[in-house]
């Protein structure tokens, strides 16, 4: 099994949904392949990200009981014998008609209060972050010559990342390592602050990308900075605070990777 065929079942194999078989080559593959199971790892990390209950909402009970109380009055209402009344057939279907929309409102309400693709994404990154703290896997290439990290980088993915040669005071480059973002191979240029590690996430911009501005955000004790352009998307993550990430974030984006 090659890592094309792999990466197809991937998704299915942490899903248990393989047969056998099929489950076996994917472990045969993977314990011969980092990338692949790196992969895995970021799917993994991700489905337990979104099983946290914080991330699923229910119809309120008084909504809930609220339906079912329009709807017991509207049935139970008796049939109007006077001619001038409206036919059974169109009292049912007013009833459909407000069950209908307070179910779409329900689902719009639902459909809002859903992390957006920038927090799900952010949330994915900062499991990235916590997993190469924890399997000490920070970096596969340590060096803190930015062209030297650069040309490693470039030699294993297929887009030339944006190493700076000169950084902000305090923030120190320890070295590099390839990762998954979002199902997509991404430069994750790792640097120290103060003895806090930064994880620094970097890949092209999806097509037809809205731009984001400069956003901060704190999930699960982590600070996030989010920043792209029509050319690059990248995440910093740090166990500091705010300010720990902030001069690297700035200078990213005032520079916008204009160098590559």
């Amino acid at each position: 099994m090659n890592c094309t065929q792999a990466m197809q079942l991937i998704s299915a194999y942490a899903d248990g949904e393989l047969e056998l078989r099929e489950r076996a080559e994917v472990e045969e593959h993977l314990r011969t392949c980092p990338k692949c199971a790196s992969a895995l790892n970021s799917i993994s990390a991700m489905k337990s990200a979104m099983d946290q209950e914080s991330l699923h909402h229910r119809a309120p009970a008084a909504l809930h009981a609220k339906i079912l109380q329009l709807v017991d009055e509207a049935a139970s209402k008796p049939v109007a014998e006077q001619t001038d009344e409206p036919h059974p057939i169109w009292r049912w279907g007013w009833i459909a008609a407000i069950a209908a929309i307070l179910i779409v409102s329900i689902g719009l309400a639902i459909y809002f209060m859903r992390p957006s693709d920038e927090k799900r994404v952010a949330t994915e990154a900062v499991w990235n972050h916590k997993r190469s703290l924890l399997a000490n896997h920070l970096v596969d290439f340590r060096s803190s010559d930015p062209k030297k990290v650069s040309a490693w980088l470039e030699a294993k993915l297929e887009f030339a990342p944006w190493v700076p040669e000169q950084t902000p005071t305090g923030d120190l480059l320890v070295g590099a390592r390839i990762d998954v973002l979002d199902g997509r191979d991404v430069a994750a240029l790792v640097y120290s602050n103060n003895d806090q590690m930064i994880n620094l996430f970097e890949s092209p911009s999806l097509p037809k990308v809205a731009m984001r501005d400069l956003n901060y955000m704190q999930i699960q004790g982590f600070n996030v900075g989010h920043w792209n352009n029509t050319a690059w998307d990248f995440y910093v993550v740090s166990g500091g605070d705010t300010l720990s990430i902030q001069p690297l974030t700035q200078m990213f984006v005032a520079q916008s990777c204009s160098t590559k």
